[in-house]
């Protein structure tokens, strides 16, 4: 019986050092970060063969305004640029 009660307290304490852990991992969100007063967002014309990382990089220019994107279908969710998803 003995063994039975410290097979208990073991899992107990176990299961207690679980949820702890677990229960103390907090998760932080922060908050969006705001536009600017005034934003500079030229179309980047998504047909062409220019990245838009390497174009924000090479330009300095944060904020883009993404041209003539379309879904594949009326009830399409998913995004095509100049024929291809």
């Amino acid at each position: 019986m003995a063994g039975l009660r410290t097979r208990a307290l073991l899992v107990g304490a176990s299961l207690a050092v679980v949820v702890g852990f677990g229960g103390s991992t907090v998760s932080t969100v922060s908050a969006a970060t705001a536009l600017p007063a005034r934003v500079y967002a030229p179309y980047f014309e998504t047909w062409t063969t220019d990245g838009i990382t390497a174009t924000a990089q090479a330009s300095g220019v944060r904020y883009f305004t993404l041209a003539f994107l379309q879904s594949l279908s009326k009830t399409s969710c998913t995004v095509e640029w100049n024929g291809s998803a």
